[in-house]
């Protein structure tokens, strides 16, 4: 019966076989991966698809690890009755210590109480560290408590941040929106990882984003089975291959707005573009024009000091709204941050540091150029001036942002 079919009808049956005994294997290793998880499998492949990253199965739990940000995360489900049903851990440049906790369930970690200025949520959570010095400056950066406040959704959550890491705990897992409810966990904890990159000595800390495991033999299989596929088909077509196929290399565009050399530099540009005027804050970006600065998503500067505006920051805009800050010092990739809202970013020129009122300790001896980041046009404290100091990332606070002349 085979000798009566032609070649090529062969061939499609081949593949159609495959195509069945791969769609049942799928399906089985499915079955298996969401055993005890199924009503949580959509948002399990949500959070895996925004993690870039694998899911897998650890001793009975559902385990998803990627990258948040470029930031090492592991998402882990349990239905076990003596672990967290929800635990979130990820990476940070974290050198301290604060643990969060019900006060109905203080587990007495940290030898030192805290108060984070909020009454409503100490009366809730106590808040402890070794180390309450750090601890008390990070709570004081304007991003953290609502942050921590996210994080500390219900009466069932703890809060961790050790050397390297901040991790959530949940007791059971959210039952609706659970994809939604883990992501919007994840933000927060990029919002403290960028509080946690102003604290000192932060840049002591590597944080290295996780490499997905190739699978090599799945995929020399899968070139393989294609590479016979070819063969069969040429053979039953009797067609001869052409020595001079032409190879279509993919091509790679920048961001609009970025210039090619500087998207080099960038992480994940793609999705991204310079913002223009319009995606800045109406009265900031009146405020740096009469200032006879240019309102743009490119910024050029002497961030490092060099003597020449060779070096660039970037406003980035996502389609979402969200707004990315990239600042390219002496060719690298010094400050990468997301801001949810953002008024205006521009120079600030070295000459000019020394007569503006900060809060706290002014910066001292930076190296070039400081960027201003303005978060909210009508609060004047709202800001925050990013510099490098002999090679080191430093930032200030300035009492008024507009008493700065943008350059």
């Amino acid at each position: 019966m085979m000798s009566s079919l032609s070649p090529l009808a062969i061939v499609l049956g081949i593949i159609f076989g495959l195509a069945v005994l791969g769609a049942v294997i799928a399906l089985v290793y499915n079955l298996h991966k969401f055993s005890g998880f199924r009503e949580i499998g959509r948002d399990a492949e949500k959070i895996t698809d925004t993690l870039g990253g694998e899911m897998f199965r650890d001793e009975g739990d559902l385990v998803i690890s990627g990258n948040f940000n470029r930031l090492p995360t592991v998402v882990r489900f349990s239905n076990k009755e003596d672990v967290p049903g929800l635990n979130i851990r990820m990476g940070v440049p974290a050198n301290f210590t604060v643990w969060i906790a019900p006060r109905s369930a203080d587990p007495g970690e940290g030898r030192a109480v805290l108060r984070t200025g909020d009454p409503a949520f100490d009366n809730r959570f106590i808040t402890r560290s070794d180390d309450p010095g750090q601890a008390r400056l990070f709570l004081a950066l304007q991003m953290v408590p609502r942050a921590l406040h996210q994080l500390a959704c219900s009466s069932g959550t703890f809060v961790a941040i050790s050397a390297g890491s901040i991790e959530i705990s949940e007791l059971v897992i959210p039952a609706e929106s659970t994809a939604r409810h883990v992501l919007e966990h994840l933000q927060s904890v990029a919002t403290l990882a960028g509080a946690l990159k102003h604290m000192p000595a932060a840049d002591t800390v590597k944080v290295q984003p996780l490499h997905k495991e190739k699978r090599i033999v799945g995929r020399a299989a899968i070139v393989v089975g294609a590479i016979a596929a070819v063969v069969v088909v040429i053979a039953a077509t009797q067609r001869a291959a052409r020595k001079d196929s032409p190879i279509l290399a993919e091509a790679q565009t920048a961001a609009a707005g970025v210039l090619p050399v500087d998207a080099t530099r960038i992480a994940g540009v793609d999705g991204w573009r310079a913002a223009s005027t319009d995606d800045f804050d109406p009265n900031a970006a009146a405020w740096v024009h009469d200032s006879g600065a240019p309102v743009s998503g490119r910024i050029v500067g002497d961030f490092s000091g060099r003597g020449s505006d060779d070096d660039v920051a970037y406003v980035l805009v996502r389609s979402d709204g969200v707004r990315r800050i990239v600042l390219l010092a002496n060719g690298q990739d010094r400050y990468d941050i997301r801001y949810p809202t953002l008024a205006i970013a521009t120079r600030v020129s070295k000459s000019n540091i020394s007569r503006v009122d900060w809060l706290g300790t002014p910066p001292n001896d930076v190296d070039g150029d400081g960027l201003l980041i303005v978060r909210s046009a009508d609060d004047p404290k709202s800001s925050l001036v990013v510099f490098l100091c002999h090679g080191r990332l430093v930032t200030a606070v300035p009492a008024d942002y507009q008493a700065l002349n943008p350059e």
